[in-house]
C-alpha cells in the first residue's frame, strides 16, 4: 500500500480540535479504557483508537465485530478489513488563523509484520510437507497441515493487501470533525 497524504482544514482553534478528538476516539493506553464506554465511539460500525500528543496525533481503525460475532455472514463480510488494520497520522498546527491538519495514511506496521510471517510460515509448511511427501510418503498428519496452511495463509493475504474501505473511513473521521 503507497502511503496517501492529506491535507485538512478546520475553521476552529487547536483546543476545540483536542476536545473533538479526544470524544470521538477510544485511548491506546489499557488503563484509560477500563471504565469507558464505547457505545458513543463506535461510528459506522468502526472503532477508531487515537493519540494526541502536542501536535501530533495517529488513530488506528477496526470493524466493530462485536454484532459479527452473533451472525457468521458478518464476520465472513469484515474478515478483509479485520486483518487490514490502517493508520492515520499527522501534525495539527495553525496558519492564518486556521487550524491545518497534514495527515497519511498508512498500515499498522504490527499488521503488515505478522502478515508477512504468517506467509513466510505458511510457504515453509507447504514445502516441509512437499519434501515430507516425497521422503516418507503418505502420512495423515503432513495431509491434515496442508488443509490447514490455506485457513492461516489466506487471512495474511487479506492483510497484505490494501483495504480502500479502512481508508475511506480515516479520512471520513477527520472530515467529521469538523461537524
Amino acid at each position: 500500500m503507497k502511503k496517501k497524504y492529506y491535507t485538512i482544514q478546520y475553521p476552529f482553534e487547536k483546543s476545540v480540535f483536542d476536545q473533538k478528538f479526544i470524544a470521538r476516539t477510544i485511548p491506546f493506553q489499557i488503563m484509560a479504557r477500563i471504565n469507558l464506554s464505547y457505545d458513543s465511539k463506535i461510528m459506522n460500525g468502526r472503532i477508531f483508537f487515537g493519540e494526541l500528543v502536542n501536535d501530533r496525533f495517529q488513530i488506528y481503525t477496526c470493524p466493530d465485530m462485536f454484532d459479527a460475532a452473533l451472525t457468521p455472514w458478518l464476520l465472513i463480510q469484515r474478515m478483509s478489513a479485520l486483518f487490514s488494520f490502517s493508520r492515520i497520522y499527522g501534525i495539527v498546527h495553525e496558519s492564518d488563523g486556521q487550524l491545518v491538519v497534514e495527515c497519511t495514511t498508512d498500515k499498522m506496521e504490527l499488521a503488515k509484520l505478522i502478515a508477512v510471517l504468517a506467509v513466510f510460515m505458511s510457504t515453509v509448511t507447504v514445502l516441509g510437507c512437499g519434501i515430507g511427501f516425497g521422503i516418507e510418503g503418505f502420512d495423515f498428519g503432513k495431509l491434515l497441515a496442508l488443509i490447514m496452511v490455506p485457513f492461516m495463509a489466506i487471512p495474511s493475504f487479506f492483510a497484505l493487501r490494501h483495504h480502500q474501505g479502512e481508508e475511506d473511513a480515516l479520512i471520513k473521521f477527520m472530515e467529521d470533525l469538523e461537524n
